[in-house]
């Protein structure tokens, strides 16, 4: 997932809910290779629902993101 306006360096990772579930955050901070641009990779959890649309939401330091969707096998 990329992202603007985490802070770099931060020691508190975001929070990445899909499909209801709390996602384990594996990496989080500056993109390689992109200027002002955040990564985040996550851990899909194994027991959400498959399907075509399921709710990802980021929340950081208390604001959270839009909610988009993701097709999960």
């Amino acid at each position: 997932m990329y992202t603007s306006n985490l802070i770099e360096g931060g020691l508190i990772p975001p929070q990445v809910v899909i499909g209801g579930r709390l996602a384990e955050v594996l990496y989080f901070g500056d993109a390689p290779g992109y200027a002002n641009l955040n990564q985040i990779n996550v851990l899909v959890p194994g027991d959400i629902v498959s399907g075509t649309a399921v709710p990802v939401r980021l929340t950081y330091l208390g604001r959270s993101s839009n909610e988009v969707t993701i097709a999960v096998q």
